[in-house]
């Protein structure tokens, strides 16, 4: 998941407006302030290639910063668990009327108030379990024995859906297309 919206000093407006190739030569100047001119906007276009690779190295350490954060999960502190998102599925017996139970590889849960959840293990064990968000949700349920982990779920392995990386390479993807434009 790698930036490449970087800045580039190939692509100043003073390059554009004032090629390089079109400017006199320092002994080709014929005044004072046509030489002050040409001075001060070399010194202008250093430092805005100084910013710009300021810029670029921020940029990484951002891009790196965001990759440590999701492949640890950390992001999902904000999710709520939703058990089709773990590639639960939901089983509706016949005689429980509103009540939603969800199976998956033996396990069954079921909601009951605030983020607390009833579960019946693999093993017949009853338990209630706290799942706050997605993380605390992934974390608890691989320890119980589930086959679940945060990479397969930020590959998109449980849903139809596209993984985070994938969504948003494509976002990126599309930033740039718009900044070429």
């Amino acid at each position: 998941m790698k930036s490449d919206l970087k800045y580039d000093s190939k692509n100043m407006k003073s390059l554009r407006i004032y090629p390089k190739n079109q400017r006199p030569k320092m002994d080709d100047v014929t005044s004072v302030r046509e030489g002050l001119s040409l001075v001060a906007l070399r010194a202008a276009e250093k430092e805005v290639k100084h910013l710009m690779e300021v810029a670029n190295r921020r940029l990484e350490k951002v891009d790196s910063i965001i990759r440590e954060h999701t492949q640890s999960g950390q992001h999902l502190l904000e999710d709520v668990f939703i058990p089709e998102y773990l590639g639960f599925i939901e089983v509706v017996p016949e005689k429980v009327g509103d009540i939603r139970i969800y199976g998956k590889d033996g396990y069954n849960v079921t909601r009951l108030e605030d983020y607390n959840w009833l579960m019946y293990t693999s093993d017949g064990v009853k338990i209630v379990i706290t799942l706050p968000n997605m993380f605390v949700a992934i974390t608890v349920l691989e320890s119980l024995g589930l086959d679940v982990n945060i990479k397969d779920y930020m590959a998109g392995a449980y849903t139809d859906q596209k993984g985070l990386y994938e969504t948003i390479e494509g976002a990126m993807e599309e930033a740039l297309e718009r900044r070429e434009e």
